[in-house]
C-alpha cells in the first residue's frame, strides 16, 4: 500500500532588543514552534492524525557594539529553559539546540 505523510509547521518568533548609547546591548527571544503531522494510506480519503509537536525555546543574548559599528562580541544563552522537541523531518528547518547551549560571537567589519 502507498503511504503520504503531511507535515505542517508552524513558527512565531519574538524578540525584545535593549541598546544602550555606550555600546552595551541585551537581546531576549521567545520562538514558539507547532506542528501537524498525517497519514494516509492508499487510496484512503481519510487522513490519520500522528503524533504533534509543540514548544517553545527561549535565548538570551548579552554583549557590546564597537565604536562606529565596527563590530560586536556577544554572548548568549540557547534554550534557556531545556526544552526537548521532536519534529518531524519532512519539514525543512534550523536545527535547533536540543539542550542548553552557551554561544559566543565575535563579528568585526570593515
Amino acid at each position: 500500500a502507498r503511504t503520504f505523510q503531511r507535515s505542517d509547521l508552524n513558527n512565531i518568533n519574538l524578540y525584545l532588543l535593549y541598546n544602550h548609547a555606550s555600546g552595551f546591548f541585551a537581546r531576549a527571544e521567545a520562538s514558539w514552534y507547532q506542528q501537524d503531522n498525517l497519514l494516509q494510506i492508499g487510496a484512503s480519503p481519510d487522513w490519520l492524525e500522528l503524533p504533534n509537536d509543540e514548544f517553545w525555546q527561549a535565548n538570551f543574548y548579552i554583549g557590546y557594539r564597537f565604536r562606529k559599528n565596527l563590530g560586536d562580541i556577544s554572548v548568549g544563552l540557547l534554550n534557556a529553559f531545556d526544552t526537548e522537541y521532536g519534529l518531524n523531518a519532512l519539514n525543512p528547518h534550523t536545527e535547533l539546540p536540543r539542550e542548553r547551549t552557551l554561544s559566543v560571537r565575535l563579528r568585526l567589519r570593515f
